[in-house]
């Protein structure tokens, strides 16, 4: 399996405010109110991206329909 890697996504200005997991494809967003603070930006995906644990997106959408019945 190919290492992970984080991907941005979005940006306003030169901001970075949403990225995704390469490879389990979830997605981080900074919070509104770091949008205008570069490199709080870019430490808080990090960070965000650096504390999950990467599910595949099968197993989720399996979860969900367990979970219903």
């Amino acid at each position: 399996m190919a290492e992970k890697q984080l991907i941005l996504l979005k940006h306003v200005n030169q901001t970075p405010v949403m990225a995704k997991c390469s490879s389990c494809e979830l997605k981080f967003f900074v919070p509104k109110g770091l949008v205008k603070d570069l490199n709080a930006a870019r430490s808080y995906l990090l960070s965000k991206f650096d504390q999950h644990l990467c599910k595949r997106p099968d197993d989720e959408s399996k979860a969900h329909f367990r979970n219903r019945w």
